[in-house]
């Protein structure tokens, strides 16, 4: 759900020439920041997808694969991607098969230059504003270095908040900062619409005096995850410390030799 701020200012202008450089053995963004002595946020990430038509039958009838570029140093948010037209109807993650046919090349050096087969790019708000950066070659063991837009590649046409936040992140309005909290779930609430009043019927005369469904919604508070926050919550290396409005009790006594020793039965009787 948080929302990854549109970076401010113009991007940068291109300082560095696109260049094809060997990066043996180094298929992952960090790796490749490390030989070549960059910060990991100048390197560019390439996640391929695919979308599958079908047809009557329910058949595959054609796929289309698509590149979502990210900056090294963040990850996909799928539930973002998913709202982006054109994979909102569902996506999946392509095959190897697929991407070598599309960029010639197996992952771990895949980038937007150099395509076997056209693919729809969609381009994070961060990678879109990046200059100078680093992707895969879509050749084994090499990277391009000094990439930037509108020169070595066309501008992006889609542009999508698509990753995850990250705590330092500017925060939506651009007062703030965001933080990353822990948070334990124990309620819902749910907007059902008119799905159960069509169906019972339940109306009410509207302004204009027609019947209307009734607009529906429910909360819920689950029993059984309030003692299970509770104890998440409150706990020591002996178990459970249930909070005082939680507690069956407060107090347990506990009288030994209660069968044998009448003064010690009578003692507990009275506290």
């Amino acid at each position: 759900k948080a929302e990854a701020r549109a970076p401010q200012g113009p991007r940068p202008a291109p300082t560095q020439a696109m260049a094809k450089t060997p990066t043996p053995g180094k298929s992952t963004c960090a790796d490749v920041a490390q030989l070549l002595g960059l910060p990991l946020q100048a390197t560019v990430k390439s996640l391929v997808l695919a979308t599958d038509a079908l047809n009557d039958k329910g058949e595959i009838a054609g796929t289309q694969v698509w590149l979502l570029l990210l900056r090294g140093d963040h990850d996909l948010n799928e539930v973002k991607a998913g709202k982006v037209p054109g994979l909102d109807a569902g996506f999946r993650f392509a095959t190897v098969g697929e991407i070598i046919a599309h960029f010639g090349t197996k992952p771990g050096y895949l980038g937007p230059i150099g395509l076997k087969q056209p693919v729809k790019i969609v381009v994070d708000r961060e990678v879109a504003v990046m200059a100078d950066w680093v992707c895969g070659a879509n050749a084994e063991d090499y990277h391009l270095t000094g990439v930037n837009w509108g020169r070595d590649l066309p501008e992006p046409d889609v542009v999508a908040d698509i990753r995850n936040v990250v705590a330092g992140d500017a925060s939506p309005d651009g007062k703030g900062q965001l933080a990353i909290e822990r948070g334990i779930e124990i309620g819902h609430v749910f907007y059902l619409g008119t799905k159960y009043s069509r169906a019972m019927n339940a109306t009410f005369l509207d302004e204009d005096g027609k019947p209307k469904p009734f607009e529906m919604g429910c909360y819920g508070i689950g029993i059984t995850r309030l003692p299970a926050a509770a104890i998440e919550q409150n706990h020591d290396e002996r178990g459970i410390v249930w909070p005082a409005p939680l507690a069956p009790f407060q107090v347990v006594l506990v009288p030994l030799n209660w069968v044998k020793s009448e003064r010690v039965r009578a003692a507990a009787e009275e506290l």
